[in-house]
């Protein structure tokens, strides 16, 4: 990712309808998971790889033992002005993790910025204790990439085929995979649309949090979708979100 998408990451992630969404939508899957396995969830053990800035990661510190990863130095340096635990590691094979320990993973946006998808999805199948979850989110349709998914250095952006084989064919179960940003989806795609017919070749950092107003409303509109995702699988939108258990 370029340098100067920490700095907006960090300025937007605790005040942007999307970011504030996609966490609600997040905490809401991990809590229903969590809910059905233990009384005890404060005990259990969640490792968030590539978390950034690190904005979900305190969210999910809150409720339970978590742990973060992240390659990038910047975003370390941003995850410990929030005193979080972090330490620098990559995948498929910088984890320096125990294995067979977490209860869950957070894959959130990651899998995208990486050259082997499938042995990443193999590392996170030795970190996770039998029977634990790995929960996934990742940008959706290649046609829609842009000079921004360019600056964001993603590899390839994945519909819901490509994302199952990648997941399930190291071992993983599915338990839910969806798409997800489908309310707003119609406006997200006429954005993404005109940014891809009228971008220039130097796309600069144009994330801003909208007027509060529409801000919230967004954001409860976006977030309202942790609602129909246990149940339903939304047939298109701007993203993936899925969840894998591994075998006991």
């Amino acid at each position: 990712m370029e340098h100067a998408l920490y700095d907006e990451m960090f300025s937007n992630e605790t005040r942007h309808w999307w970011f504030l969404g996609r966490r609600k939508i997040v905490l809401s899957i991990l809590l229903r998971y969590f809910r059905s396995s233990t009384d005890d969830i404060a005990s259990l053990k969640v490792l968030d790889v590539g978390c950034g800035c690190g904005a979900n990661l305190a969210a999910v510190s809150r409720i339970c033992d978590a742990t973060g990863i992240e390659p990038s130095f910047e975003g370390i340096a941003y995850c410990r002005k929030r005193r979080l635990h972090v330490t620098k590691g990559a995948l498929p094979d910088k984890l320096s993790v125990p294995k067979n320990y977490f209860d869950a993973v957070l894959l959130i946006d990651v899998l995208e910025h990486i050259d082997d998808d499938k042995a990443s999805i193999c590392a996170i199948l030795d970190v996770l204790k039998p029977g634990g979850i790995i929960l996934v989110t990742v940008p959706a349709y290649q046609w829609l990439y842009t000079g921004r998914d360019k600056m964001h250095h993603h590899k390839r952006r994945y519909n819901r085929r490509q994302i199952h084989e990648v997941v399930a064919s190291q071992g993983f179960a599915r338990e839910i995979l969806s798409y997800y940003n489908f309310w707003l989806f119609p406006f997200a795609l006429m954005e993404r649309l005109s940014k891809k017919l009228f971008a220039t070749d130097t796309p600069k950092p144009d994330v801003t949090v909208p007027p509060a107003l529409i801000n919230h409303i967004m954001r409860l509109i976006f977030q309202s979708e942790r609602f129909l995702l246990p149940y339903v699988v939304l047939p298109f939108g701007l993203s993936l979100i899925g969840v894998y258990r591994k075998p006991s």
